[in-house]
C-alpha cells in the first residue's frame, strides 16, 4: 500500500547540565561526543527514508549549551537554541520537545506530521533500527511508538509496609510475563499529539530495543558498557582437527576463543573434518561448516568479520590475498607458507627462529597456554624419588608414540613410578592400548588410562616427570615447571627448536627413528639423577612465570596490533 511522503523532524535534546555524569553529553567516546552517536544515527536514518521517498526529515539539537550547539553544527545537523527556563533539572521533556516543534514550524514556515525525541543517551541505537521503527509507526494507528527494553526477571515493588512480587508466581526467567522498561531511544510522535503539549497519545505502542541498542546511560558504568560495545569486534577463527593432524589447533583456538569472551567470535572449520568441528561444538562454541572454499569465502562475505585468525598451519598467497580483500585483519598461527608474507600478524610460538619480517612474532613468549595453566601455580621444588610420571602425545597420536614410550616403561622396568597415560577422543589404538595397560598391571607396573583429560595443568603438576611430543604440551608442561623429555611425532615438530635450547627439557628426537631402547635409557637416566632433575626445574621456574603472559602480548598482537605486554 502506498503512502504519501512525510515530513518529519527529528529532535535531539542536548542539555548542558548533568548531574551523574558532568558534561555527560560532551563527554568523548571512542574519540567522539556522546552526542555525535545519535546525530550519525539520525542523518543515516535521513538518507534512507529519503533515498526512498518515504519522508523528507530535519534534524534539529536542541540545548542551552553553546559547546554542544557547535557540536551539532560540526556533526551537519541544525540547532536549536533552548530557552534557560526548558533547561532546569526538573524540567521533563515534553515541553523541550514541544517548544522545538513550534519554533522550528515558525521558522520554516511548515507543519510536520511526526515528531521523533532522539536522546543523546542511547548511543549505540542505529540508524537502520530508527528507519525500521518508524516504517511501523507509519502503516500503524499508534498516537506514539515508544522504544523499550524487555525486562524478564522478577521484579518487586513496595506497597505500604509490604513487598510485592511483580508476577503472579516464580518461574525461570524465560517463563516470566515480560515487564517493559523505556529507554532513551526515541519516542516517535504523530504532530496532532503535541498540541496538547504532550508526546504521548492515546494509543501508544512498543518497539523493543536488543542488546546493546537499548542500553541508555545515566552513570559511568553505562559508559564503560557503552565503550566496551564499541570496541567488540566480530572474529572468524579458521581451524581444522582429525586423526592425521590431531587437535593442537583447534586446542589452541578453543583456547583463543574463552579469551575473547568480550567479542563475537565464530569458528568456520571443515565439514568433511568432523572432529575439531565436534571438539568445538562440545564447548558450546558457534560452528560454520563449508566443504570448499569457494563456500568458505561466501560465508566469510557474509558474516563480514574485522578479524580473520587461521591456524591451519601454512598457507597460500592467493588464500591471504582473497582474505584481505573482504577488507579485515589477518593473523596466522604457526604459518610458514608464502601466505605469511601477506598476513597482518604471524605467530609462531613454537619456533625460534624471528626473521626479516616485522609482522612475525616468534618463540615462547606468544603461547597461549590452556586455561587451567593460568590458575595453577608452578611446582616448587623436585623430589629426590620419581614417584609419578604423565605420558600425554596429544588428542590423536597418529603415530602411536603413546605404546612405544609405555614398552620402554616396561624395557626401563620402572614399575614403582605411577604413570598415567593421557589420550583424546581421537586416539584410534584405544582397545589395543588398554590390553597393553592390562598385561603391564598384571606384571606388576601401576598404569592408568585418562581419555579426554578436560584439565591438564593440575595433572601435570602433580607429575615429577613428563613425557610428551614436542608441540604445545611442552609449554604446558613448561608452565608449571616440571621436568619434560619430548619426543617429535613428526618431522614439522623436529623443528620445534624450544626443546632443543631449553635447559629444562631434553628431547629425544624423531619417534619414526627411535626405538624403545633410546627412550628407555633417557628415562631410566633422569628417574636416577635427582640433581639433574632439580637443575631443569630451576631452568623452568622464570621461563613458567613469563609463559602466563603470552595470551596477553597475542591478544595485544590481534586487536591492536601493538606488543603490549613487556
Amino acid at each position: 500500500m502506498e503512502h504519501p511522503r512525510k515530513h518529519i523532524l527529528v529532535i535531539i535534546p542536548a542539555r548542558g547540565g548533568s548531574k551523574s555524569i558532568p558534561r555527560k553529553n560532551l563527554l568523548l567516546i571512542n574519540n567522539k561526543p556522546l552526542l555525535a552517536f545519535s546525530i550519525e544515527a539520525a542523518l543515516q536514518a535521513k538518507h534512507e527514508l529519503e533515498q526512498e521517498a518515504i519522508a523528507e526529515v530535519d534534524v534539529f539539537v536542541s540545548s542551552d549549551d553553546q559547546a554542544i550547539l557547535e557540536i551539532g553544527r560540526l556533526f551537519g545537523v541544525n540547532t536549536l537554541i533552548r530557552p534557560a527556563y526548558l533547561s532546569e533539572d526538573h524540567v521533563p521533556l515534553d515541553p523541550v520537545v514541544c517548544h522545538a516543534v513550534h519554533t522550528v514550524e515558525g521558522m520554516r514556515q511548515v507543519k510536520f506530521d511526526t515528531v521523533v525525541t532522539l536522546q543523546p543517551t542511547s548511543p549505540l541505537l542505529r540508524g537502520a533500527t530508527l528507519v525500521r521503527a518508524i516504517r511501523q509507526f507509519f502503516v500503524g494507528e499508534a498516537d506514539t511508538l515508544i522504544s523499550v527494553s524487555l525486562e524478564s526477571h522478577i521484579y518487586w515493588q513496595k506497597a505500604g509496609d509490604s513487598l510485592l512480587p511483580l508476577c503472579k508466581e516464580r518461574r525461570n526467567r524465560q517463563w516470566l510475563e515480560p515487564l517493559y522498561r523505556e529507554t532513551g531511544g526515541f519516542v516517535i510522535s504523530r504532530r496532532h499529539v503535541l498540541d496538547e503539549g504532550k508526546r504521548f497519545g492515546v494509543a501508544v505502542e512498543i518497539y523493543p530495543l536488543d542488546f546493546p541498542e537499548n542500553i541508555d546511560v545515566d552513570n559511568w558504568h553505562d559508559l564503560v558498557l557503552v565503550e566496551a560495545c564499541l570496541k567488540r569486534k566480530r572474529i572468524a577463527i579458521r581451524t581444522d582437527g582429525d586423526r592425521n593432524m590431531g587437535l593442537g589447533h583447534v586446542y589452541r583456538m578453543l583456547t583463543l576463543a574463552k579469551r575473547l569472551w568480550n567479542h563475537e567470535v565464530m569458528f568456520f572449520m571443515d565439514a568433511q573434518k568432523p572432529l575439531g568441528v565436534k571438539k568445538v561444538e562440545s564447548e558450546c562454541l558457534p560452528v560454520r561448516t563449508f566443504t570448499s572454499d569457494d563456500e568458505l569465502f561466501d560465508l566469510l562475505r557474509k558474516y563480514a568479520p574485522d578479524i580473520v585468525i587461521n591456524d591451519i598451519l601454512d598457507t597460500e598467497t592467493t588464500y591471504i590475498a582473497t582474505l584481505k580483500s573482504l577488507g579485515c585483519r589477518v593473523v596466522n598461527f604457526e604459518d610458514l607458507g608464502q601466505g605469511a608474507r601477506l598476513a597482518d600478524i604471524v605467530i609462531n610460538a613454537l619456533y625460534e627462529w624471528s626473521g626479516l619480517s616485522t609482522n612475525q612474532y616468534y618463540g615462547y613468549k606468544y603461547e597461549c597456554l590452556r586455561e587451567d595453566c593460568y590458575f595453577v601455580a608452578p611446582k616448587q621444588g623436585v623430589s629426590p624419588n620419581v614417584k609419578e610420571m604423565v605420558i600425554t602425545f596429544g588428542g590423536t597420536d597418529p603415530g602411536n608414540t603413546t605404546a612405544k614410550v609405555l614398552k620402554a616403561i616396561e624395557k626401563a622396568d620402572l614399575r614403582d613410578i605411577r604413570v598415567k597415560v593421557v589420550v583424546g577422543l581421537g586416539y584410534a589404538p584405544i582397545e589395543q592400548l588398554l590390553a597393553y595397560v592390562q598385561t603391564l598391571r598384571a606384571k606388576g607396573f601401576e598404569v592408568e588410562v585418562l581419555q579426554d583429560v578436560q584439565l591438564m595443568a593440575p595433572l601435570l603438576r602433580e607429575a615429577d616427570l613428563v613425557i610428551c611430543s614436542n608441540g604445545r604440551t611442552v609449554y604446558e608442561a613448561v608452565a608449571v615447571a616440571v621436568p619434560t623429555v619430548t619426543i617429535s611425532q613428526n618431522v614439522r615438530e623436529t623443528s620445534h627448536l624450544f626443546s632443543r635450547i631449553s635447559p629444562g627439557v631434553i628431547n629425544i628426537g624423531l619417534s619414526a627413528e627411535i626405538g624403545p631402547e633410546q627412550i628407555a635409557s633417557t628415562i631410566a637416566a633422569l628417574v636416577n639423577d635427582y640433581e639433574q632433575r632439580r637443575r631443569m626445574h630451576e631452568e623452568l621456574r622464570p621461563i613458567a612465570l613469563d609463559l602466563r603472559k603470552g595470551i596477553e602480548r597475542v591478544l595485544g598482537l590481534i586487536l591492536e596490533g601493538v606488543y603490549v605486554v613487556k
